[in-house]
C-alpha cells in the first residue's frame, strides 16, 4: 500500500492509461492472431481433404499400402525373374543346321548336321546320312564347347555357324 499511496493523482493518471493502451493494442493483437489462426485453420482443412473427399491421411494409407503390395510383387517377380534366366542359361538355345550330300551318288543335299547348345556350351550335334538303301543317324555330345567324338567338317561347320548365332545373341 504504501507504493500506491505515494503515487500522486497525475502519476496514477499516467499509469492507468499506459495500462489502457497496453491493454488495447494486447486486444488488437489477439485479434489479429485469431483472425490469422482462422486462415491457416481453413488452409489446413483444405489440405487435409485430397482428392474425392477423403483425408490426406486416407490416401497416405493406402498409398502406403498400395506401396508395400508393389514392393510384394516386384519382390515375386524378381524371384521368378531368377529362376528364368538360371533355367535359361540351361536351354538349347543356339543352333544351326548344315544340309549336304554325304554320298557322291546322291544330289538333293538330303544329308544334314544339327548342332544345338546351350550358354554354356553344352549340347548335341545330331547328324542324318541320307543314302539310296538307308538312312543313318548320329548322335555326338558336347561338353563346354568341346565334343566328345571326333567331328565331320560339316558337323564342325554346323557348330561354328551355332557358335556365330550365340555370338550374336550377346551382342543384342
Amino acid at each position: 500500500m504504501e507504493f500506491w499511496s505515494r503515487l500522486q493523482q497525475p502519476q496514477l493518471g499516467q499509469l492507468l492509461l499506459g495500462l489502457l493502451l497496453a491493454t488495447a493494442l494486447l486486444l488488437v493483437m489477439v485479434v489479429v492472431l485469431i483472425v490469422k489462426m482462422s486462415r491457416l485453420q481453413k488452409r489446413w482443412m483444405s489440405l487435409m481433404v485430397g482428392a474425392e473427399g477423403r483425408s490426406i491421411e486416407h490416401l497416405l494409407r493406402d498409398h502406403i499400402g498400395e506401396r508395400i503390395r508393389v514392393e510384394g510383387r516386384v519382390e515375386a517377380l524378381e524371384q521368378r525373374m531368377d529362376t528364368a534366366e538360371s533355367k535359361m542359361r540351361s536351354a538349347m538355345r543356339f543352333s544351326s543346321v548344315v544340309h549336304y550330300d554325304a554320298f557322291r551318288d546322291l544330289g538333293g543335299q538330303q544329308s544334314f548336321s544339327l548342332a544345338f547348345f546351350d550358354e554354356d556350351g553344352n549340347g548335341t550335334v545330331l547328324s542324318s546320312l541320307y543314302g539310296r538303301e538307308d538312312c543313318r543317324v548320329y548322335a555326338k555330345q558336347l561338353e563346354a564347347g568341346k565334343p566328345m567324338r571326333t567331328l565331320t567338317k560339316e558337323e564342325q561347320r554346323a557348330i561354328e555357324q551355332a557358335g556365330n548365332t550365340r555370338a550374336a545373341v550377346r551382342v543384342r
